[in-house]
């Protein structure tokens, strides 16, 4: 199946982890596999310690600690859900996170040392930054720093954070859902300016913007001469016959210049949905009900309204078609597609 990461091990062999729940030992020179550790399931998060201890964790909840020797030393339940990824943090220990929304930090004999509370969705990524600054990346679209065991700052993104890593001059790195890389540094020379920052502050004033306010409640573009800016580079959306678009304030010319185009959200649907109910969805009505197929060819009933909650909606569906977790994360980004992030109508 599908390989979900590879790291070095020494200068011979790597370790692989997969979505098989293995993770594979390889021979750089013979291309062979020479060990496969078995025991987890689903995909398998790996790492190496400065000593050569193998440390492998997946949606089994366990991390497990395995010797030189490739031989399993100790295992654990570390989170409450499928665990992402691993960083070190020497010389005391790693950081793994999880869908749990937690970055805890281990000794490297699997003792834990702190849990880091603070993202409100999965976390996907964490890399250690210079100085110990520890770095971690959601699926609530933000970067946190972490320093000493507390949230030292924020960093707001336009869409989910898949990969952290840095430079050589320490400089924060970011792989985003949205296809692009972002780059954050503590240099002020290096500071975006321009057109650059003007793009990403646009794109995270439509995001906001499509999630907290309906399009209906945004000014017409026929209407912008109306509206006066409050400074210079001011961004403001103003609807139109098919999205918005993005304009920033010319205070030397008093007057809004058109940046971009910004897509907002469908129309929400007029026709609204009655579902007979079962053990854990209420009956009702529902802005949605949508068909979900997992691979078998049966179509399974879910109901979901605008802006309900894609956590909840994708757990139960889950417990009453008696799927495994694994599935969660698709049916959230179904719902996310197909749906709007604001409720449409009093329920």
């Amino acid at each position: 199946q599908l390989v979900n990461m590879v790291k070095p091990v020494n200068e011979s062999t790597i370790i692989s982890g997969s979505w098989d729940g293995t993770a594979k030992i390889w021979d750089t020179n013979s291309c062979q596999c020479i060990k496969t550790l078995e025991g987890h399931s689903h995909a398998v998060a790996v790492f190496v310690t400065p000593t050569g201890n193998l440390i492998t964790g997946s949606q089994d909840l366990k991390i497990k600690l395995w010797g030189t020797d490739y031989k399993l030393i100790k295992e654990w339940v570390a989170h409450g859900d499928i665990i992402r990824m691993f960083a070190d943090f020497s010389p005391i220990g790693f950081v793994s996170c999880s869908n749990d929304s937690m970055v805890k930090i281990w000794t490297y004999d699997g003792d834990m040392i702190s849990e880091l509370a603070g993202h409100s969705g999965y976390v996907f990524a964490v890399h250690t930054l210079p100085n110990n600054i520890i770095a971690s990346g959601s699926d609530d679209r933000t970067v946190k720093l972490w320093k000493n065991f507390e949230c030292v700052q924020t960093i707001d993104f336009p869409s989910t954070v898949w990969d952290i890593k840095s430079n050589t001059a320490g400089d924060l790195i970011s792989a985003c859902e949205d296809y692009k890389i972002y780059v954050f540094s503590r240099d002020p020379s290096k500071a975006a300016t321009g057109t650059e920052l003007t793009a990403f502050e646009v794109d995270l004033k439509a995001v906001n913007t499509a999630e907290k306010v309906d399009l209906g409640n945004l000014p017409s573009v026929d209407q912008i001469s109306q509206y006066k800016g409050k400074k210079d580079g001011e961004i403001k959306i103003f609807k139109t016959a098919t999205g918005g678009e993005a304009y920033t304030w010319n205070a030397s010319n008093q007057k809004w210049d058109k940046f971009g185009d910004v897509q907002m959200p469908a129309a929400p649907p007029k026709e609204i949905k009655y579902y007979e109910g079962d053990r854990l969805f209420e009956a009702g009505e529902y802005d949605h009900i949508f068909d979900v197929e997992i691979g078998d060819g049966v179509m399974r009933k879910l109901p979901f309204n605008n802006g309900g909650n894609y956590d909840e909606a994708a757990n139960k569906f889950c417990i009453r078609e008696n799927f495994g977790k694994a599935n969660i994360e698709s049916i959230i980004k179904f719902l996310k597609t197909n749906s709007l992030p604001y409720a449409t109508r009093d329920t």
